[in-house]
């Protein structure tokens, strides 16, 4: 009840990504029931979509981030300046002020899914988006 009163960005720093995806699938059943009305189902709509291309991501972006800083301080054992980067990046996860050097240089999509929303099969294309990001995550 009191993730409805805070933003988006603050709701998903709040949770784990265990919890996130376990609310993620929460809001998708509640966007698949048709008791709701059109408004409420919509909105939840711009909140997967929101959370799935733009903190989901970054989160797994930061992961990779932070294992490459194991394997390096492992390697050297000094602190550099990328540690200092991700260090800000960690800091600033909620803004969404990069440039497209800060991006990853791979973007994975699944290809079914992508293969159904071309075709215009919304929920289908949904379907897969989250059997992949589950499987993946």
């Amino acid at each position: 009840n009191n993730l409805r009163a805070l933003s988006l960005t603050k709701a998903v720093a709040t949770l784990s990504t265990p919890q996130l995806l376990t609310q993620l699938s929460l809001l998708d059943e509640f966007r698949r029931s048709p008791t709701n009305n059109l408004y409420q189902r919509v909105r939840a709509l711009f909140f997967l979509y929101a959370v799935h291309r733009f903190h989901l991501p970054e989160r797994r972006r930061l992961l990779e981030d932070k294992q490459k800083k194991k394997k390096r301080r492992k390697c050297r054992g000094v602190k550099n300046d990328d540690d200092e980067k991700f260090e800000q990046q960690q800091e600033n996860i909620g803004s969404n002020t990069k440039n497209e050097n800060e991006m990853n240089d791979a973007t994975f999509i699944c290809p079914k899914g992508y293969a159904a929303l071309v075709d215009r099969r919304f929920d289908e294309a949904i379907d897969h988006f989250l059997e992949w990001v589950s499987s993946s995550s």
